[in-house]
């Protein structure tokens, strides 16, 4: 049999050493009760807690603070932005769904000079082509036909100011007023009332006109927010207008057969990347600009017609008339355009007593483009002056058979002109003369010439010059 375990004493001294030691805890292991480890006590740093716990509750309020600004700086236009929709909507509830409003735009810039703003009626019951919007709101405005200038005028984004011109004249319509009715086609009303302003402009006495205003600087990547504009202006017919602008970018403008209703001392019809359409119009002076868009249309002037696009086509009619004994000047056609080919009939028309002579000069330009030319009338005696060039392009000219001067043809050297007569023509003075065509030089790219009607008795007779580039040209008398 074993014997007992043997215990040895522990002094007094020794147990108290043990009592006074330091004595790990014991605690269980997890899952094993019976199983202990020894878990050594943590040592706090004398100040790092405190001051970290400071940091963190100073961070998280500043986060607060900037997390609710937020939520203020957005929900706040939102809430006011409400405000005006609810407004809107009680005001149509009240006032009925086609009820004229004036809303002021924001972010607008309009002149001081600004004295109506347009009063809408948003939707009338009336059946139109929306041209791919939602919506239609319209607006009227009256103008004095003894302006001394209407005008008008379109500023800021294309994507908000952009539509088409129509001017027309009336027999319903006061005589002493002109009418401007304007549409403005949207989807969502915020973006007509609250980023476009139409007003009735008068800067001074007796100019008067209206325009049309949105942001200048303007972004939408998904081009959603859009507004076009149509405005149709009501000449009264029989009514002599002194002076018509426009200065309308991006808007397209057609002219109704104005020539035997409406007479303009001066039109200067103004746009860019747009059409000009003219069916007719009669003009002491009358100008056309755009870019990138054709020219065409009658244009009738007794002093001066000018037009001008780039990189299309220019399709007119013109007639010019011209009184040297009343005016002592020429009347003159100046067309220029670029990489787009030009057709020009033109009738030269003489308003003396005698309907004969008259001077008139023109200028015909373009480039990498053909021209046809054709003077389709021409009073006797008359004196003109020609200049046509273009480049990479044939050249067609054929002058009326009163005509009466030199001709000078140049191209490149590889075409030689060639210059067709029609020997039938009787005389067009009625005093049986004969026509002289004189072809003094002709070579490889050149050709120059006179021709007459003779006996003749003139001191001065007109000028010629046509030229064009690696392409023939047809001269034809």
């Amino acid at each position: 049999m074993a014997s007992p375990p043997q215990y040895q004493a522990v002094s007094t001294t020794e147990a108290k050493d043990f009592e006074s030691s330091p004595v790990p805890r014991l605690s269980p292991f997890p899952g094993y009760q019976a199983t202990y480890r020894v878990e050594t006590p943590l040592l706090a740093t004398e100040s790092g807690t405190p001051a970290r716990s400071c940091r963190r509750r100073r961070i998280v309020r500043c986060l607060h603070a900037t997390v609710l600004s937020l939520i203020f700086i957005t929900l706040v236009p939102a809430f006011i932005h409400d405000i005006q929709r609810f407004a809107r909507a009680f005001h149509n509830l009240i006032g009925g769904e086609h009820a004229p409003m004036q809303v002021p735009a924001q972010g607008v810039d309009v002149p001081p000079y600004c004295v109506q703003e347009a009063e809408w009626t948003f939707d009338p019951n009336t059946h139109r082509q929306l041209h791919g919007f939602r919506h239609v709101a319209d607006a009227s405005f009256a103008l004095p036909t003894s302006s001394d200038l209407l005008f008008f005028t379109a500023h800021g984004s294309g994507a908000l100011a952009h539509g088409n011109i129509q001017i027309v004249a009336s027999d319903n319509i006061d005589p002493e007023t002109v009418q401007v009715d304007v549409s403005a086609y949207y989807n969502d009303v915020d973006d007509l009332v609250e980023l476009t302003k139409v007003c009735l402009l008068q800067p001074e006495e007796g100019h008067n006109g209206v325009g049309i205003y949105a942001p200048v600087h303007w972004s939408d990547r998904h081009n959603r927010r859009r507004v076009m504009f149509e405005i149709i202006v009501q000449i009264p017919s029989h009514s002599s207008i002194k002076k018509l602008d426009t200065m309308l970018p991006l808007f397209a403008h057609f002219i109704d057969n104005l020539k035997d209703h409406v007479f303009f001392d001066t039109i200067s019809l103004h746009t860019s990347n747009m059409p000009i359409q003219v069916k007719a119009l009669a003009a002491t002076l009358a100008s056309a600009t755009t870019s990138n868009s054709p020219i065409e249309g009658s244009f009738n002037t007794s002093e001066a017609l000018v037009l001008r696009t780039s990189n299309s086509p220019v399709r007119i009619h013109a007639g010019l008339l011209n009184n040297e004994d009343n005016y002592g000047s020429h009347t003159s056609l100046d067309l220029k355009t670029s990489n787009g080919p030009v057709t020009a009939n033109i009738s030269l028309y003489s308003t003396s007593g005698s309907n004969t002579g008259g001077v008139f000069d023109v200028g015909i330009y373009t480039s990498n483009s053909p021209m046809h030319i054709a003077f389709l009338d021409a009073p006797v005696d008359h004196l003109l002056t020609m200049r046509a060039h273009t480049t990479n392009g044939p050249v067609l000219a054929a002058l009326h058979e009163t005509y009466e001067g030199t001709f000078s043809l140049r191209s490149s050297a590889f075409f030689r002109p060639t210059i067709q007569v029609d020997r039938s023509v009787e005389d067009p003075a009625g005093k049986g003369r004969q026509r002289v065509v004189d072809v003094r030089t002709l070579g490889r790219g050149f050709a120059d010439g006179r021709v007459l009607w003779t006996p003749s008795e003139r001191q001065n007779v007109g000028s010629v010059e046509v030229s064009t580039s690696n392409m023939g040209l047809d001269l034809r008398l």
